[in-house]
Parts: structure tokens; sequence; C-alpha cells
């Protein structure tokens, strides 16, 4: 977190799968830590798995809340994965 004089603004990453399936390849990951007004964005790296799974934030359901990010894994075939506990993701993420 960086003083307000420098902005305030907090930096967070974090390593997930599907910590919270909503169903049909869609997740709810919470944040290491709450963002006391907002996150401002998200970046992800992909991480190959042994199915041949990757990540992608659908920008038509990405929900980036004070506590959690929705997100949506594909498998390399572009079908959403049924399960993506198979895929992981690195979440960059700014926010204050």
């Amino acid at each position: 977190m960086f003083p307000t004089w420098l902005g305030g603004a907090i930096i967070q990453w974090m390593y997930t799968s599907n910590s919270n399936n909503l169903g049909s390849g869609y997740s709810r990951s919470p944040y290491p830590m709450a963002f006391p007004n907002a996150c401002l964005a998200a970046s992800k790296i992909n991480l190959a798995t042994g199915s041949g799974g990757y990540v992608t934030v659908d920008t038509s359901y990405t929900y980036l809340g004070n506590n959690a990010i929705d997100w949506i894994g594909y498998m390399n075939n572009n079908e959403v994965a049924s399960n993506v506990a198979t895929v992981g993701v690195i979440f960059f993420l700014i926010g204050h």
C-alpha cells in the first residue's frame, strides 16, 4: 500500500484456480485483502495445466468487486471449462 501522499494505491497479486465455482466454468476468487474503495484494474498471467487449459477474463462477465474477481476459464478448444480447478491463473490487481 502506498501512502496517501502517493495516491494511496494498493497493489496485490494472487494465484487462484477454482476457489468458488459459480457453474459452467465461471469462478469467483477472493482477493488476499479487500480493497477499501475499489479494485480499478486486473491483469492476468495464464498458467498452462496438464489438461491444456488456460484462463481468460471474459469482459462481458468480469466483476471487479472490493472483495473478489469473477472470471471464466476456457480450455484450448475455446470451450468453457466445466472444472476450472484444472486451470490456474495469477492476477495482478490495482486498487485503492
